[in-house]
């Protein structure tokens, strides 16, 4: 779904633990925080990742609805619930999805993938257009 060496961007939510994490398993990975000004509109977040063709990887919902509902042009999403708590859980998180993505077919953007565990289950929904 998600082939190692993509490129990412991470929304200012995403730890600096989850970041080191990603790089570690070849994921090419930007912060957001340090390429685009403190304060950046999430539209403009979108933008510069469609630019870049970087997936976007963060906690906040609202890229998701920017996308869909507000139609922005999108790369692609990935949303991992729930957030806002220690890296360990993230990363944990992000290892279950890396181990199915070599089992599902690659997406073609835009899309966003949405990652919520819950315990040791992992629960995966794809939207593409």
């Amino acid at each position: 779904m998600i082939p190692r060496g993509a490129k990412l961007l991470t929304d200012e939510n995403i730890q600096g633990d989850v970041v080191a994490f990603l790089r570690s398993e070849g994921f090419d990975v930007v912060l957001a925080k340090e390429v685009l000004p403190e304060g950046t509109a999430d539209e403009d977040i979108l933008r510069f990742a469609f630019e870049q063709q970087r997936i976007i990887l963060t906690h906040d919902r609202d890229f998701s609805t920017l996308a869909i509902a507000g139609h922005h042009t999108t790369f692609a999403i990935l949303y991992v619930r729930p957030g806002h708590i220690h890296a360990a859980f993230t990363i944990q998180t992000l290892r279950s999805f890396f181990n199915q993505s070599p089992h599902q077919p690659p997406l073609e953007p835009p899309y966003i993938i949405v990652a919520e565990r819950n315990g040791d289950t992992l629960k995966v929904r794809v939207r593409s257009w």
